[in-house]
């Protein structure tokens, strides 16, 4: 399913994706630009700036996507790519996602905006009031949000494969009384001890949106057979984040299609 279009190739794209709204915008603010003192060098400037590369996201985006969805016609079965045209809720998850596209640079994004389209177009694909919800969670992550959630789902496994040396309980004992951006920079290798505040505000933000829940156990005096002595302020602990169904079914959508097939 991982083909990869051969880049040296310009890709062919369709007239009704030639147009979006990206393209519109460039337009008014250039025609802006040009009626403003001093207007016609700005507007040379954003043309270089912004000119190509919208352009060259859209139809790079375009072409990946298009050539994957091709690829469905020999891995589903009676899967017919030209049904599409009457499928009014793929079209509009397509058109979302190539303007979401367009505003990223990051490989992780633009593969989850692909597999988000793949999987619209498939039989039995999410509701599309859904769909349209996940495209506006994406074009609001960064690749970590994406990175941290898939850890969140399933962490002992993931530490189990990308950090083997690690003892997941462990790092969590030693730093439950911390918020979950604490022991998380612990687990990846990538990340260090500055990334604390920006980790814990990617589990903000999954658990604002509804995909992770966090659970704290600061009432320590109502447990049964606890005595703490005196002033003893009491600790506040933090259980791993575990994910909601929303959260599972987020990332189902933007996966590469396998659980709608």
């Amino acid at each position: 399913m991982k083909k990869h279009p051969d880049k040296r190739r310009k890709p062919s794209v369709p007239k009704l994706f030639v147009q979006t709204r990206a393209d519109h915008i460039r337009t008014l603010t250039k025609a802006t630009l040009q009626n403003i003192p001093f207007g016609g060098t700005l507007a040379e400037l954003y043309n270089v700036i912004f000119g190509s590369p919208i352009t060259d996201r859209r139809d790079e985006f375009l072409y990946l996507v298009l050539h994957n969805i091709e690829d469905l016609r020999e891995t589903v079965q009676g899967f017919n790519p030209y049904n599409l045209a009457e499928n009014e809720a793929f079209k509009s998850t397509f058109l979302h996602a190539i303007e979401v596209a367009i505003r990223t640079h990051q490989e992780e994004k633009k593969e989850a905006l692909k597999n988000a389209v793949l999987n619209s177009a498939l039989p039995g694909s999410i509701d599309d009031n859904l769909q349209l919800m996940f495209l506006k969670l994406l074009d609001g992550f960064s690749p970590w949000h994406l990175k941290i959630l898939g850890f969140i789902k399933n962490p002992e496994e993931w530490v189990k494969n990308n950090n083997p040396t690690t003892n997941f309980q462990e790092v969590w004992k030693t730093s439950r009384d911390k918020y979950p951006g604490y022991y998380i920079v612990r687990l990846f290798p990538d990340l260090k001890d500055e990334d604390i505040e920006f980790c814990n505000q990617v589990v903000k933000d999954l658990e604002t949106n509804g995909l992770v829940y966090v659970k704290d156990v600061s009432h320590l005096q109502n447990i049964p057979g606890l005595r703490l002595p005196g002033n003893q302020p009491v600790m506040t602990y933090y259980a791993p984040p575990e994910i909601t169904n929303y959260g599972i079914l987020f990332l189902l959508f933007i996966e590469e299609p396998k659980k709608f097939i």
